[in-house]
């Protein structure tokens, strides 16, 4: 997978979603380094149905025509979920960024490697 263009719609992704009532707080693009798999990791502003959020995330994947995400990859992590994984201690980007993480420890979390396109909560 091209690691650009899957940046660049998640990116895009993050800007749409924006428009919906995901409003995500928090979207950082996570590597296994088992698999070597990509999700997306999308903590929403607020509480919201599984179905309503892979929905809303179906429709502006197709809306923006993104090619490089699809809605198998986009995983929906609440704030709870976000808290025990350490988000809150990575670092403050409440706009649209692109920042590289090796994986590392914070807090005694074990962090994969990843890049964060938001991260405001």
């Amino acid at each position: 997978m091209d690691q650009e263009a899957l940046v660049t719609d998640a990116q895009t992704l993050t800007r749409s979603l924006d428009e919906t009532m995901i409003k995500p707080k928090g979207v950082m693009l996570a590597r296994s380094s088992e698999t070597g798999e990509s999700k997306l990791w999308v903590v929403p502003s607020s509480n919201i149905d599984k179905r309503e959020f892979y929905g809303l995330v179906a429709q502006a994947i197709s809306a923006e025509d993104l090619s490089a995400l699809d809605v198998g990859m986009v995983e929906l992590v609440d704030m709870a979920r976000a808290d025990r994984m350490g988000f809150r201690q990575l670092v403050r980007a409440p706009g649209i960024s692109r920042i590289h993480l090796k994986s590392n420890w914070v807090n005694g979390i074990s962090m994969p490697e990843g890049i964060i396109i938001r991260m405001n909560l």
